[in-house]
């Protein structure tokens, strides 16, 4: 009888010693601050890009915003490139006589989705954007942006997602229009 009596005061121990853990554990989890919807939200900011400061498109994402006066133009023909784990675009910013300019921003929007990209050419006048992703069907806008305003025209390129019979990365180069 006495084994018995040991056993019932173990297992009587024990049970409080579980219900103080549970107690703590509560206690925790009604005391800890929770996290709001704005610490919760993930930002991602790409290094060195520089947004636009024009307005944005609408929550209903088009075509980027067209150009009355486009100081730029798309110099033809456009290279389509085919790739298997990248799609992205690249090309040379060039001003009317043909030199390099640097400091011009290429922005691209994606339909649905809106901008999701932004690169500022270098000092010889290029910019790539690469998206790391599998080749897919998809439809982008490229826009040559100066001083964050519009100065071309959006271009629409799609995608395609059969990396063996379509393009994924466009060259695409860009040349100032003569002043009239």
């Amino acid at each position: 009888m006495r084994r018995s009596a040991y056993w019932l005061i173990f297992l009587g121990l024990l049970s409080l010693a579980v219900a103080a853990v549970m107690a703590v554990l509560i206690y925790l989890l009604l005391t800890l601050p929770t996290a709001t919807a704005e610490q919760a939200t993930p930002t991602f900011t790409r290094p060195a890009l520089a947004l636009p400061t024009v307005p944005l498109p609408t929550a209903t994402p088009g075509p980027p915003p067209a150009v009355e006066d486009a100081l730029f133009a798309v110099q033809k023909p456009i290279q389509g490139l085919a790739d298997c784990s990248t799609t992205g675009f690249k090309g040379l910013v060039r001003a009317g006589n043909g030199d390099r300019l640097a400091g011009i921003q290429v922005i691209v929007w994606e339909e649905g989705v809106g901008l999701i990209a932004v690169d500022t050419t270098d000092a010889g006048g290029a910019y790539t954007i690469e998206f790391n992703d599998k080749p897919s069907s998809r439809k982008f806008w490229v826009q040559v942006y100066q001083n964050d305003v519009p100065a071309s025209e959006p271009l629409s390129v799609e995608t395609q997602a059969d990396c063996r019979k379509g393009y994924q990365i466009f060259q695409i180069n860009w040349r100032a229009k003569a002043e009239e």
